[in-house]
């Protein structure tokens, strides 16, 4: 038994330290955006202009602009300073633009210090060679408190506006920002419930192992598809980066699941360690940090909000279902006995 045990005690003091260093800013999200009840639409561009394309992208999190025009088109901050211009060399970037760093991310918390500077000479810099930019705008996504009225769907911006300049002209960008409920997560719980449960009875069955091995393929191939949802959700193309320290964490899990799906196959109790450590990963990081999408109605993935809800669901309720069925056999193969023996021998176990 005193092997089992060191094995136990690596396996927790490992997933302690993983979930030490996770954030719930490294939550599977899109450009920084998790989900929301605030829903931004698109009035379009005022005057339309030819060539010149805008859309809202993300659930609001980005404004999406492409010029295919000869001629420059510029993007103005909230000083009415020239924040970005595209065109057909590419674009451009003004570094003294307050803009510039109040848009790094959604709640404008770097000011840009002594660089920003609205009244100054533009500094451009390119960000791309490609006539289309996408910038997280805060006029379009609402920087205040809850809402008062949080059942009631309602507008809570009339009409955002982002100004532009294109050939001497005054263009702008409008919109709506409204407040949608969302959904209840009743449903969803009472699922993930019966998940847990359902691992629980095949960790008990003489079958665990082939049991447990099926459960555990399946959550991770729902985390597979978890991650390409939120990959997906992204305009111009999947950021890996985007999707934070998550990836590391469901590489590991994967790993260690599938060599886990292997001696579960075969009946070994070493399986079920695997299972644990890999169901309490995919749970947390698949799953619960993204709890928000059971209960939020703007959800940013690529095959739409009730998708991304079936899958968290199945990620925690698979996750802790096999985490919960595999520590059950373990019990049920007296894997336990010893530290409640004072470390006398246990009845023979499976192989290890």
């Amino acid at each position: 038994m005193t092997h089992v045990r060191r094995s136990f005690a690596a396996l927790a003091i490992a997933v302690a330290v993983l979930l030490a260093g996770a954030t719930p800013a490294s939550a599977h999200n899109v450009s920084g955006v998790t989900s929301t009840n605030y829903l931004t639409t698109l009035d379009g561009l005022s005057p339309e202009t030819p060539g010149i394309t805008v859309a809202v992208v993300e659930k609001g999190s980005r404004i999406e602009l492409t010029n295919t025009n000869e001629a420059d088109v510029v993007v103005l901050g909230y000083e009415d300073e020239p924040y970005l211009r595209v065109g057909p060399d590419g674009v451009f970037e003004n570094q003294r633009s307050p803009a510039t760093y109040l848009n790094r991310d959604r709640t404008g918390s770097d000011s840009g210090g002594e660089n920003a500077d609205a009244d100054a000479e533009p500094d451009w810099e390119q960000i791309s060679s490609g006539q289309t930019a996408r910038w997280h705008d805060h006029r379009i996504h609402w920087m205040g408190s809850d809402v008062d009225r949080p059942d009631e769907r309602f507008v809570v911006e009339d009409r955002w506006v982002i100004p532009l300049r294109y050939q001497g002209d005054e263009l702008e960008i409008t919109g709506q920002l409204l407040w949608i409920p969302g959904p209840s997560p009743l449903p969803w719980y009472l699922l993930t419930a019966a998940l847990i449960g359902l691992g629980a009875v095949v960790g008990l069955r003489t079958w665990w192992g082939k049991g447990l091995a099926a459960l555990l393929g399946s959550l991770i191939l729902t985390d597979v598809l978890h991650l390409a949802g939120i990959l997906g959700a992204r305009a111009g193309g999947p950021d890996l980066a985007g999707v934070g320290s998550n990836l590391l964490y469901s590489v590991v899990a994967w790993s260690v699941g599938i060599a886990g799906i292997t001696m579960l196959l075969k009946g070994k109790r070493d399986g079920l360690f695997a299972a644990v450590f890999s169901g309490v990963l995919l749970a947390v990081f698949g799953g619960l940090q993204d709890l928000g999408v059971l209960s939020h109605s703007q959800v940013p993935f690529a095959w739409g909000e009730a998708g991304a809800r079936v899958l968290v669901t199945l990620s925690i309720g698979l996750g802790v279902g096999v985490t919960v069925g595999s520590v059950l056999a373990l019990w049920k193969l007296g894997a336990f006995a010893g530290l409640t023996t004072g470390g006398r021998a246990s009845p023979a176990d499976p192989a290890a």
